[in-house]
C-alpha cells in the first residue's frame, strides 16, 4: 500500500459493516451523504454563475464525482502507484472541466 493513502474511513466503514452493525453503517452513510450535498451545493454554484449548463442536475453530478472519489481511494488502498493514482486524479479534474 502506498503510504498515507488507504480507502477513505468512510468507505471502508461502510463496506466493512454488516446487519450487525447497522449503527455504523448509517453513521458512515450520513457523513457521505453530506459530502455529496456539499458537492452537490458547488455545482449548483457553478450552474448559478454559469459556469455549467442549467440543463445539468447538481445532485447526479456530486453523485458522480463522490462516486468517482471513492473509486480513486479504492484503487490507493489496493496500492496502485503515485504516478496512476495522479492519472486517475487529472482524468476525474477533465472530466469536470468538459462539463462547462
Amino acid at each position: 500500500m502506498i503510504p498515507n493513502a488507504g480507502a477513505c474511513m468512510l468507505v471502508k466503514a461502510l463496506l466493512n459493516t454488516t446487519e450487525d452493525d447497522k449503527e455504523h453503517a448509517e453513521q458512515a452513510n450520513t457523513y457521505l451523504n453530506l459530502l455529496e450535498a456539499d458537492i452537490a451545493e458547488v455545482f449548483q454554484r457553478a450552474i448559478a454563475c454559469k459556469e455549467l449548463s442549467p440543463a445539468f442536475n447538481p445532485n447526479r453530478l456530486a453523485r458522480r464525482y463522490q462516486s468517482n472519489l471513492n473509486a480513486i481511494r479504492i484503487e490507493a488502498y489496493r496500492g496502485i502507484t503515485p504516478e496512476e493514482l495522479e492519472e486517475a486524479a487529472e482524468d476525474l479534474a477533465r472530466e469536470v472541466e468538459a462539463l462547462s
